[in-house]
């Protein structure tokens, strides 16, 4: 469920769809989100991450979905599209592209990807460009409670924590209400989160008293 790593292979766009390099994906950061509610009903777990990819050390924004992993879960609910937001930091614009890695057998392919101001994505309206939307079919009765492990790819060095990081939305194509919830998360940050500067900070301060117990034994 959460990956530690990940080998791939990055492809030309057109044919003959060559290997243009490889790489790996590391991870740095995990959250879980137990039992998250749509219209008020638990329907499954969120699964966040962020991996740094050894190619140029920036950072990889990923997320999952799982429906009806307890038994008191809601089976009749189905996510169309799955939102990551904060792509931009005050002034910084950070650069977002898009992937998909199949995770399981049950896992149902993604239809599209992009900004929530492309005009090659249909559905809600609710978000702005600031937002990347997945669009898929994940829904427990149909045999896909897995939504794959979603990529956002960034320029980003750092990674913060925000209320608002993830979306998901059932867009009522079965005949279920049209909702949305959103979640804390992972998002891209052009400096590091003051969380990670105090542990520098004590992980220096340690080392520094350590150097000075050895100078006094001498």
């Amino acid at each position: 469920q959460a990956p530690i790593s990940i080998d791939y292979r990055a492809f030309n766009n057109s044919s003959p769809f060559a290997t243009i390099a490889t790489g790996t994906l590391t991870r740095v950061a995990f959250r879980f989100t137990e039992d998250i509610e749509l219209d008020g009903e638990e329907i499954g777990h969120l699964y966040d991450f962020v991996f740094r990819d050894s190619r140029d050390d920036k950072l990889v924004f990923g997320m999952r979905t799982r429906l009806g992993v307890e038994d008191d879960h809601d089976d009749d609910s189905e996510l169309n599209f799955l939102y990551r937001y904060c792509m931009t930091e005050g002034a910084t614009v950070f650069a977002p592209s898009a992937a998909w890695l199949f995770v399981s057998d049950s896992d149902l392919r993604a239809y599209s990807a992009g900004s929530t101001a492309s005009d090659a994505l249909t559905g809600d309206t609710l978000y702005d460009a600031d937002t990347v939307r997945f669009q898929s079919d994940i829904n427990l009765e149909e045999g896909n409670p897995d939504s794959g492990l979603f990529l956002v790819k960034t320029d980003a060095m750092f990674w913060r924590t925000v209320d608002r990081a993830i979306g998901v939305f059932q867009a009522g194509e079965e005949g279920q209400p049209r909702v949305g919830s959103d979640f804390a998360g992972f998002a891209p940050s052009a400096v590091p989160e003051p969380s990670t500067w105090a542990l520098s900070v004590l992980g220096m301060a340690g080392a520094l008293a350590l150097v000075r117990r050895r100078r006094t034994r001498t």
